[in-house]
């Protein structure tokens, strides 16, 4: 399957469950220390995934290939840091442009 084959239904639903998939992900929480600075990243989630080139196709008899590139994504997520009894938190959005 591809965009341009005969089974584009197929190929535009594929992709949309990809997406599904990946938006409901639950992505760990990420702990550690750099130096005297401990740090903890949590909350996060991948929101408005876009794959402009991707392709996907049977691969007989284990299931389907799926190739993507040019992914974009955002990133959202909650950060904290503790330096010496110092805690500042907040939050933060990283956008991910051309992935391959």
């Amino acid at each position: 399957f591809n965009r341009n084959g005969a089974a584009t239904t197929g190929f535009q639903l594929g992709i949309e469950t990809v997406k599904k998939m990946i938006q409901n992900m639950n992505l760990p929480v990420f702990t550690g220390q750099v130096g005297p600075i401990k740090f903890t990243i949590s909350g996060l989630r991948v929101l408005h995934p876009s794959y402009p080139e991707s392709s996907m196709s049977l691969v007989p008899p284990t299931g389907l290939h799926l190739s993507l590139q040019d992914v974009t994504f955002t990133l959202q997520g909650n950060w904290r840091i503790n330096l010496a009894g110092i805690n500042p938190h907040g939050s933060a959005d990283i956008f991910v442009s051309r992935l391959s």
